[in-house]
């Protein structure tokens, strides 16, 4: 193989392809990164048998071929190269790289041991990249971390028409955000159960202002899985994901909660006191909220670094036939939820005997919560 390649697309390709190239792989061949060349482009590819990703680049093809080179490696050394063309030879067991100035050669890792690649389903539908970007990064924050729990690790986008749903949830919280996309099929209805740490990473490094293409399979007869594809600066860019088995569990009755307490108030400020009062806080200690007519104010206390309280402002509204003005919270689950409200204003609806608080973004702050996007929270026993 011999190709030429423009330094500033590989060294923005590479890394993007290394993102799935585990560091402590099951198998040695799986620390390896695929380059493909043929017909005018040349096709990086990394693979960890749970998501895949390819970046085709432009390139003159010399001599087409495929070489399997050390995955991160190369991506460290792509971005070493000063600007212009970088010329990849393969010449038995060793892979040179040589641009102005500089060369590097790799060892080589045997083609044929690398596993297939996922084939991408067909394009379903696309969306807005930004408006998806959003909504992904307010999903996935809520996604749970235990493995153990597969199916909570998981992002559910939920299709139905013209309409996406994303919704995930540690059992402790649970994010849910709506927005419309264009599907080839405007009958289309799916249930997608993405891993959270693969869905958060399909928007980066596209151009801004373009679209995302999502593509599923609707009966699939192998492994079920599903592809995003747009455009970066150096070329296209597809990834595949392993659909994670099981039911999700139907939590969207949850979000129909009747609050004893709402509590309006600037987000940015809300956020800001959260920060300032968790400061003294111990680990699993929480962070109490108490509401009066006018006010909200948040304290906490730790027998070994001391107390805080912060005293904000706010519309609050009492609801229930007994005043329930006192909610503890984990500090870190707020933060999170506040950090991806994109509203001026915020309202926390809040009910003591399901001891649950949704957080709802604002445009004013006496106009009604927007829906598109909700964070329901688990609030936290407190003693008295």
């Amino acid at each position: 193989m011999h190709i030429v390649v423009d330094a500033a697309a590989l060294a923005e390709a590479a890394p993007s392809v290394a993102r799935v190239v585990p560091s402590r792989p099951t198998t040695p061949i799986l620390a390896g990164m695929l380059i493909e060349s043929g017909a005018g482009a040349v096709t990086l590819s990394g693979f960890d048998y749970e998501s895949s990703i390819r970046v085709s680049v432009p390139a003159e093809v010399l001599r087409p071929g495929s070489v399997l080179v050390p995955g991160r490696l190369l991506a460290e050394i792509a971005g070493a190269f000063p600007a212009g063309p970088i010329a990849i030879t393969v010449d038995g067991n060793e892979a040179e790289l040589t641009g102005e100035g500089t060369s590097f050669v790799l060892q080589t890792l045997p083609v044929a041991d690398y596993p297939a690649l996922p084939e991408a389903p067909a394009v379903s539908g696309s969306v807005d990249l930004a408006d998806f970007d959003r909504a992904v990064h307010q999903a996935v924050i809520a996604a749970g971390r235990d493995e153990l729990l597969p199916i909570f690790t998981g992002v559910l986008i939920d299709i139905d028409g013209a309409e996406l749903t994303l919704m995930a949830t540690d059992r402790y919280r649970m994010a849910v955000r709506t927005l419309a996309w264009e599907p080839a099929d405007p009958q289309a209805k799916a249930q997608l159960l993405i891993p959270a740490r693969s869905l958060g990473t399909v928007t980066r490094g596209l151009l801004a202002g373009s679209r995302v293409d999502l593509g599923f399979d609707p009966d699939p007869t192998g492994v079920p899985t599903v592809s995003f594809g747009g455009r970066s600066r150096s070329g296209e860019v597809w990834q595949t994901s392993r659909l994670i088995d099981g039911a999700y569990p139907d939590f969207g009755p949850l979000l129909q909660i009747s609050p004893d307490t709402t509590v309006r108030v600037a987000t940015a400020e809300l956020r800001e006191a959260v920060r300032r009062a968790a400061l003294v806080l111990e680990r699993n200690t929480p962070l109490r909220l108490l509401v009066d007519d006018q006010h909200c104010s948040l304290t906490a206390a730790s027998a070994t670094a001391g107390r805080s309280s912060v005293t904000l402002p706010t519309v609050n509204e009492f609801l229930a036939a007994e005043r329930v003005g006192l909610a503890g919270f984990n500090p870190g689950y707020l933060t999170d939820a506040l950090s991806v409200v994109d509203t001026p204003y915020v309202e926390l609806a809040i009910t003591e005997r399901q001891r649950q608080c949704l957080v709802t973004g604002l445009a004013e702050l006496e106009g009604n919560p927007e829906t598109v996007y909700r964070h329901l929270i688990k609030t936290l026993r407190l003693s008295t």
